[in-house]
């Protein structure tokens, strides 16, 4: 059985589960329409994913339009599906597949969380447990300092040693008092 003669068996029944969910929400309310205009507008894929059809973000997001406004296709498959979308938490994939509007994988979880889940820049730093040379970024190994406007994690022993390596530019001359420091931070 399709989803759309599931829909049309629920309302023919009087069945108003997804109208439920959906009035119960503060962030989207779905009408009828919009649902069966919906579930005529994904593909399911191989993996799992309910891939949208139609119109899509740059991002490729799925839009959606409900009520002369058009929202993401993932937050009304969430609020259908799910139900209201709690105040605070955004709508994530947890396939990271932008066009996906299947509920299983979708999570409401803090705008905070979903960037840091995502593969920017910012995230990719936060996962890092070594630095360059291979140093843990743990412990006495680890220094937050406050850079151009947040706080930025550095390795102790690689800090000694570009300190030192300077030093040494600048003054070829200059008498040291131990010798130079390996990769590991010894003397």
């Amino acid at each position: 059985m399709t989803n759309l003669e599931k829909m049309k068996r629920q309302i023919e029944a009087g069945e108003e589960s997804f109208a439920d969910k959906a009035r119960n929400s503060k962030n989207v309310y779905i009408s009828k329409t919009c649902y069966v205009a919906f579930i005529s507008r994904y593909v399911v894929a191989k993996n799992g994913c309910w891939n949208w059809r139609g119109h899509k973000s740059k991002a490729g997001y799925g839009m959606h339009s409900n009520r002369s406004k058009t929202i993401g296709a993932h937050r009304v498959s969430y609020v259908i599906h799910k139900g209201q979308i709690p105040v605070g938490l955004v709508v994530h994939h947890v396939c990271n597949n932008p066009s996906c509007v299947n509920p299983d994988h979708l999570d409401a979880i803090t705008q905070k969380e979903n960037a840091l889940l995502s593969s920017s820049p910012t995230a990719l730093n936060k996962r890092k447990t070594h630095c360059n040379r291979g140093h843990s970024l743990e412990g006495e190994h680890m220094k937050l300092t406050w850079q151009r406007g947040s706080y930025r994690r550095r390795c102790t022993i690689c800090t000694r040693i570009n300190s030192r390596n300077r030093a040494d530019r600048l003054n070829p001359n200059r008498k040291r008092v131990a010798t130079r420091m390996n990769t590991e931070g010894e003397m």
